[in-house]
């Protein structure tokens, strides 16, 4: 992988780290717990997605930020394997050209 790989790869992280705080933001100012109490929530929980990411009902939301959170975390794990893979190469072509230089 080169470095054109490594910057399309740094742009999709950014990216969505960027969209994920943007909708993180959205919902602390849209308020997190919509009910006046708890079994409020429970009552109005009949088979919706609300308090789980894959549930029975249709919670859109949460699906995209699950899969945006997916892909930013392949992709950090993407980069960190790159970069640990490039140092370990450069430090093997140095303790190879050092002791190739000395016999």
């Amino acid at each position: 992988m080169g470095k054109g790989l490594n910057a399309v790869l740094v742009g999709i992280t950014a990216i969505i780290a960027a969209m994920l705080v943007m909708l993180g933001i959205y919902g602390i100012f849209a308020g997190s717990f919509p009910y006046d109490s708890w079994d409020a929530a429970l009552a109005a929980a009949d088979g919706v997605a609300g308090y789980f990411t894959f549930g029975p009902g249709d919670n859109s939301n949460t699906v995209i930020i699950t899969v945006l959170a997916i892909v930013l975390s392949v992709t950090a794990a993407v980069m960190v394997t790159k970069r640990e893979d490039d140092l370990l190469n450069e430090a093997a072509e140095r303790l190879a050209d050092k002791y190739d230089s000395n016999g």
